[in-house]
């Protein structure tokens, strides 16, 4: 299931965390620059402020998603959201992730309906069918991921010459690609669990 977030209460997440304005962040630079700041403001802390240490922890959940660091990056810099409801850039994926989830989900329910083991038995082949095109699929999808890194890095190489709407395209497909991820992972774990 995929979950909205509430975003951008903090209005520029780079400079809360004093690091740069840039497509691709070193992540343990980001993880640093968080537990440092988050350390200094802790509530627990001596001179604590909650309020301060909530900005610093939506700042940096914001930052170390790829999704949502391109589309802030993209409001902050260039004041542009654009619209978050995109349709997905890789049409021919969505269509192949589509069908083998349906596939899958039709043939467990077969399977489920099956009364004897002998039924059963006979869907031995079909569950192997099921299982490789599912697992073809998610190899489209991860290998889909790898090119979206290597897009992120390829884009941040040419930064700040780069337009917003490269920016949320990217961020749209990323989005897309991670659901997808966890779609068919969760597909997968199911049949695992029937077998």
């Amino acid at each position: 299931m995929f979950l909205r977030r509430k975003f951008f209460r903090v209005k520029d997440c780079f400079a809360l965390l004093g690091v740069p304005q840039r497509p691709l962040l070193d992540e343990k630079g980001l993880k640093s620059a968080y537990f440092r700041l988050a350390a200094e403001c802790h509530p627990d802390a001596e001179g604590g402020d909650t309020d301060k240490f909530r900005e610093l922890q939506e700042a940096y959940q914001t930052l170390k998603d790829p999704v949502f660091r391109l589309r802030h990056l993209a409001g902050v810099v260039f004041d542009s959201l654009g619209d978050s409801s995109r349709p997905s850039p890789q049409s021919d994926l969505f269509l192949q992730v589509g069908q083998v989830l349906q596939a899958t989900k039709a043939f467990r329910l077969r399977r489920e309906k099956s009364q004897s083991a002998l039924a059963r038995a006979v869907m031995i082949s079909e569950g192997v069918k099921v299982r490789e095109e599912l697992g073809a699929v998610t190899e489209a999808v991860e290998q889909a991921l790898r090119e979206a890194r290597v897009a992120l890095g390829l884009l941040d190489k040419r930064w700040p010459r780069v337009a917003p709407e490269e920016l949320l395209t990217l961020a749209s497909g990323w989005r897309y690609l991670t659901r997808w991820q966890t779609e068919l992972s969760g597909a997968e774990f199911g049949l695992m669990l029937e077998a």
